[in-house]
């Protein structure tokens, strides 16, 4: 049975062990190694049956990483389900089947029994990986549009309560130019501030939040998340400040020391 099965899974590798033979044997997926921590040698408890994991399968980016395997009599066994399946796995062993219309088939002549082809799967969970990421970035927009509206009203309450220190530099001989660079620099490093703090509650609050919400969740803070919370930082302070750095090289001299 291994064997065939090894045939029909052509991509199973075994990264530690190996292969399970004796029906007490399973093996574990990757990725459900990682998360709870399992080893070769150690000892699960399923159904109350004593399971020793003799390997652990290369990941493969499939449902196979989180997924133990065992013996499909053992498993008949230990659940109680003799002679009874609840699902199949069929595989075609050729570039162009009509795996499709194979399932179609099989859908209309056998009652009780559903039919879904991996393409099928894949678009549905396609959707809803799309789905996911369009409301994440949704938020994410609205979060940095919200970000550039109070960075904008701070930038321009700042530049009304230094009014007389704007009208000095003008009267020292400061250009526009020069005043609207000095404001677009202190954006950039209230921008670069921000990220790293952003970066740091959000890093936080992922280990805090994301186990709670996501039982056995593995967090893992990718280095360039870093880079882009400055770079995203940065570019909304700038684009937030470029209109009342401009509002500020306009004010005359005579206007800023008349306004106190």
């Amino acid at each position: 049975m291994l064997q065939k099965e090894q045939v029909a899974r052509f991509w199973w590798e075994i990264s530690e062990g190996r292969f399970m033979v004796n029906d007490d044997e399973v093996m574990a997926g990757k990725l459900f190694a990682v998360i709870t921590d399992t080893k070769v040698g150690d000892v699960l408890d399923i159904a109350q049956s004593k399971m020793k994991v003799t390997g652990i399968l290369r990941e493969t980016d499939s449902p196979d990483d989180y997924m133990v395997f065992m013996n499909l009599k053992a498993c008949q066994t230990v659940f109680g389900k003799l002679g009874k399946v609840s699902m199949m796995n069929v595989r075609a062993m050729c570039p162009k089947c009509p795996v499709g219309d194979a399932a179609i088939e099989i859908n209309k002549k056998i009652l009780g029994v559903r039919a879904t082809s991996q393409s099928e799967i894949a678009t549905a969970q396609s959707k809803i990986f799309q789905k996911t990421a369009t409301l994440l970035l949704s938020f994410v927009v609205a979060a940095l549009i919200i970000s550039c509206i109070g960075v904008f009203n701070i930038i321009l309450g700042s530049i009304h309560s230094r009014l007389r220190d704007i009208g000095l530099l003008k009267a020292m001989g400061a250009s526009k130019g020069q005043l609207i660079r000095l404001f677009l620099y202190e954006a950039a490093l209230i921008g670069i501030t921000g990220g790293v703090i952003g970066f740091i509650i959000g890093s936080g609050l992922a280990y805090i939040v994301g186990p709670i919400l996501f039982k056995d969740i593995a967090i893992k803070i990718n280095p360039s998340f870093f880079v882009m919370a400055i770079i995203l930082g940065t570019v909304t302070t700038i684009a937030a400040s470029i209109y009342p750095a401009i509002y500020a090289s306009k004010i005359r001299v005579a206007e800023a020391f008349k306004s106190l």
